[in-house]
């Protein structure tokens, strides 16, 4: 679903900036909050909703307060439209516009002018012309692969899959500090981890980490987002690792 410049990937649970080359790969609660109010687009969706689908046994406090982080969240992924895209309904909840309002409204008064049968018929032509011009220069936007991938092995000797978003595969200017982040997690004592995506922005204020593991007790995921003015090589430390999770 294309929300402004954005597409969301529901299939691989990332959010892509089509103008910036930017990707997210969202947390469970950003991807079921955006997944409730996509399928309801254009409508008003209670807050109550949207607590039942991301905190169902939180206090009413604590998951208001989930709640209104992710929403901030998926407005600072949206970008400058967000305020027309993701807008607070006072005291009902959110809704979600696929296109700002005031180009919906531009849309609606075009429509209601009258064109001929020849017009019509042009514009279906050339629709369908510029349809199949597109489909055969883009690629499907489901299908998104990660910048830098790498397998780590593991203490019970299974391979952990380490993966990267930047959005600059051409652009190898996050090279370094992908390649250090991935030799200081080669270093750790305890890695228990089987996968890590993590997605950096363009100008390196924005990592997110999502990290999975199974064993006996099920599925387990670990969601981390950190927020620099320039997010770097220096940053990265064993003593960052373990003081946010990634080495035990």
């Amino acid at each position: 679903m294309q929300i402004g410049t954005c597409w969301f990937n529901a299939q691989e649970q990332v959010l892509v900036d089509a103008s910036s080359g930017s990707s997210w790969l969202l947390s469970e609660d950003e991807f079921n909050i955006l997944t409730l109010l996509s399928k309801q687009s254009g409508k008003v969706v209670s807050r109550l909703e949207l607590q039942q689908v991301i905190a169902p046994k939180v206090k009413p406090s604590k998951a208001d307060e989930r709640l209104n982080t992710c929403i901030q969240r998926l407005r600072s992924f949206l970008g400058r439209e967000a305020t027309h895209l993701l807008v607070n309904v006072a005291d009902q909840g959110f809704i979600l516009h696929a296109i700002p309002r005031n180009q919906a409204k531009q849309a609606l008064y075009l429509s209601k002018r009258t064109i001929s049968t020849k017009q019509f018929f042009f514009i279906i032509a050339l629709a369908v012309s510029l349809v199949f011009w597109m489909g055969s220069r883009i690629s499907h936007p489901t299908v998104i692969a990660p910048d830098y991938a790498k397998q780590l092995p593991m203490q019970d000797g299974t391979l952990s899959e380490i993966q990267f978003y930047t959005g600059q595969r051409k652009d190898h200017a996050m090279r370094p500090l992908v390649n250090h982040f991935l030799t200081q997690i080669s270093s750790c004592s305890v890695f228990p981890w089987q996968s890590i995506a993590a997605t950096i922005s363009e100008d390196r204020r924005l990592v997110s980490l999502v990290l999975k593991n199974q064993d006996a007790n099920g599925l387990r995921f670990e969601t981390i987002k950190m927020m620099s003015e320039d997010f770097n090589a220096d940053v990265i430390d064993e003593f960052w690792l373990k003081m946010v999770g990634i080495c035990a």
